[in-house]
């Protein structure tokens, strides 16, 4: 055997540390024997671990079903540590269809679980009458089986093979969890057929990796012969994954190995490179049949098209915002994200429904027919994981938006997001970065935006000693992507409104009337009244002026911080409180003021007092999207200022 060397294959994603100390000799890793070992086994390296993984082991080869096809076999073992970490027994299992015929197919599923109760050894297996199926979309399906009789101290442990016959996706590895893992195996038997590239996130170099060339053991395929090779690829005691919160997705950090096709060798002579670089997918892409040659299809039907929706007068910036609020408007999305249209042009006409692909290459076609510069922009989804710029792999992309310019000025639009403005891109996308494709040249484009998305708060505050209530009028403002959220998670239900207003510390909630819901330009507006029970101690009333609009707590608790801080967007709130003061009752003290400012964010709080009414003032904003581990020192401090300041209290006594 030889150690196989990785120098020229591993990507850096982060700088997580990484334990490494052989398992334990007595656990066994033999799929279906338990040892005692196993049974009063402990995890006393994190006390806060729910489970921990004994053991995780993947195996992918490929055999012969009239073609190539590949075999991907899992065996996993957990020890359950808490009640927290009942729900590892909840298995799901997902394989891809293509929607054309070809699935990847789950077989051979066993599991059981192991409880010791009154010193005897209880053994329970699933039944495979109650493993079923769920459609997550039509690509993804999920096997989900519930592991029986499982509380603390049991251990659990499946295995499944996926059959699988798109060669071009040899299945990928992660090898760290959310608890714990004491050791993860992958191995891999390769072909001469199919050579694969891959990327190894989040680890420096694994704890072993071998490749063994068996001479002995030869195999046979399309008139050829070739000997069997495998790989294999060891971590062990790898810690928990530790999600510090604000970041744009696990799948970005966590250890993992991410295989793409890059050859394809065939038997009787001749190869093929799988393996492109940016220029030639850029190429491809716009002469595929269902991206780039779509747009231009679609272009012939826009002069009819936008001549019925009255869209050739007006300026240019005009022009454009008809062209992209109508497409929205005679449109549904599916709800599907693809970078590939899945079906004609008069298909969508007739449907007036389709996925991500389908209206953003239509809109395209449409931007173009009315004599506006328009390109396909590819990225992916923050739930889809990072783009590497080092590795030209396809699938790093599950979405595509529409870069246009008016007047030589850039913008961008996404057709399935009638409630944000024509010239902005809703959060999911809002991913660093996207691959702008054009016929002569391609190119990154930032994603995130760097003006503010602002809420307001706007009240008028009254003190009623009779009732013993704090009664509040209240205007309230949502602006940007802090509007379009409101918009899409509310729908302008007024009872969703009220939960919603609920949650920030108003009670009896009444008079709700909103505006500008389908109207992204303007900021969404809801004003109501509340009357909510009055704090007192004593002779002393307590009034929380901001009520719970604040931030309420500091989310940034670790010492230090190892990814990037993601807010999605530049944001901040505004505050402007109105308290008119009882008769009879004075300030105990007046707020002190706060002002700071830095490259990161600003905050301000004033209170103005005129006659019997206390003016309180206050804002805080975020200046970026994204923060680096060296700046969250300075973050933290800032928004504990920030909890501390805007979650004050005005005491107000009684005069003797």
């Amino acid at each position: 055997m030889n150690k196989i060397n990785l120098a020229f294959l591993i990507l850096f994603f982060s700088n997580s540390a990484i334990v490494c100390q052989d398992i334990a000799p007595t656990t066994s890793l033999e799929f279906g024997k338990i040892t005692w070992d196993d049974l009063d086994f402990t995890y006393a390296k994190d006390k806060e671990a729910t489970a921990v993984i004994l053991f995780d082991k993947g195996h992918s080869e490929f055999y012969i079903d009239e073609n190539l096809r590949i075999r991907f076999k899992r065996q996993k073992r957990i020890k359950i540590l808490q009640n927290a970490g009942l729900h590892y027994a909840n298995i799901e299992i997902p394989y891809y269809v293509d929607g054309y015929g070809k699935t990847e197919k789950i077989k051979e599923i066993k599991a059981f679980s192991y409880t010791v109760s009154e010193g005897l050894l209880s053994r329970k297996k699933v039944d495979l009458e109650e493993v079923f199926i769920e459609n997550v979309n039509a690509n993804w399906r999920l096997k989900k089986f519930a592991i029986p009789n499982v509380q603390i101290g049991t251990i659990i442990e499946y295995e499944y093979t996926v059959e699988t016959p798109f060669l071009f996706n040899l299945p990928d590895w992660q090898f760290q969890d959310f608890i714990p893992t004491l050791y993860s195996e992958y191995k891999m038997q390769s072909v001469p057929f199919y050579e694969y590239t891959f990327i190894a996130q989040g680890l420096t170099e694994f704890t072993d990796s071998y490749v063994f060339k068996d001479d002995y053991n030869i195999q046979y395929y399309g008139g050829a012969s070739y000997p069997d090779l495998r790989s294999t690829y060891i971590m062990k005691d790898v810690p928990a994954f530790v999600d510090e919160g604000y970041i744009t997705s696990p799948d970005h950090y966590i250890m993992k190995i991410d295989f793409q096709l890059s050859k394809i060798n065939f038997p009787k002579g001749g190869s093929k490179e799988i393996k492109t670089t940016w220029k030639k997918m850029n190429e491809e892409l716009l002469k595929h049949e269902n991206f780039g040659k779509y747009i231009k299809k679609a272009e012939s039907v826009f002069p009819e098209y936008i001549a019925s929706h009255s869209m050739n007068s007006g300026s240019s910036e005009e022009l454009a915002e008809k062209v992209i609020n109508t497409i929205k408007k005679d449109f549904n999305w599916n709800g599907r994200y693809a970078k590939y249209a899945d079906q004609k042009t008069k298909q969508l006409l007739a449907s007036k429904t389709g996925n991500v692909a389908d209206l953003n290459l239509f809109l395209i076609a449409a931007l173009r027919s009315s004599g506006f510069k328009a390109f396909p922009v590819l990225l992916s989804t923050r739930n889809h994981g990072r783009i590497s710029k080092s590795y030209p792999f396809a699938h790093f992309f599950n979405y595509v938006i529409v870069y246009y310019e008016v007047d030589g000025k850039p913008y961008l639009a996404d057709a399935t997001a009638p409630l944000l403005l024509h010239n902005q891109i809703p959060p999911r996308c809002l991913n660093e970065q996207g691959l702008l494709l054009k016929e002569d040249s391609f190119g990154w484009i930032d994603l995130v935006p760097h003006h503010p998305s602002i809420r307001s708060i706007y009240a008028q505050l009254e003190v009623d000693l009779f009732e013993n209530t704090l009664n509040a009028k209240i205007k309230f403002k949502a602006t940007n992507l802090e509007g379009y959220q409101l918009r899409k998670s509310l729908k302008n239900d007024s009872s969703k409104l009220v939960k919603y207003f609920n949650e920030y510390g108003l009670e009896n909630i009444h008079g709700i009337k909103t505006s500008n819901f389908d109207n992204p330009k303007r900021p969404y507006s809801v004003s109501l009244k509340s009357s909510t029970s009055l704090s007192k101690i004593e002779d002393q009333l307590l009034i929380k002026p901001f009520f719970n609009f604040p931030q309420q707590e500091n989310p940034f608790k670790q010492k230090e911080r190892t990814y990037p801080i993601d807010l999605t967007y530049p944001k901040g709130s505004n505050f402007s409180i109105l308290i008119n003061i009882p008769t009879g009752y004075a300030f105990t003290e007046v707020p002190e003021p706060l002002s700071y400012n830095d490259d990161l964010m600003d905050i301000a709080y004033k209170t103005f007092i005129s006659n019997n009414q206390l003016m309180i003032v206050g804002n805080y904003n975020f200046k970026k999207a994204n923060y680096k581990p060296t700046e969250y020192p300075a973050l933290q401090k800032g928004v504990a200022q920030i909890v501390s300041k805007f979650n004050e209290y005005i005491v107000l006594e009684k005069n003797d």
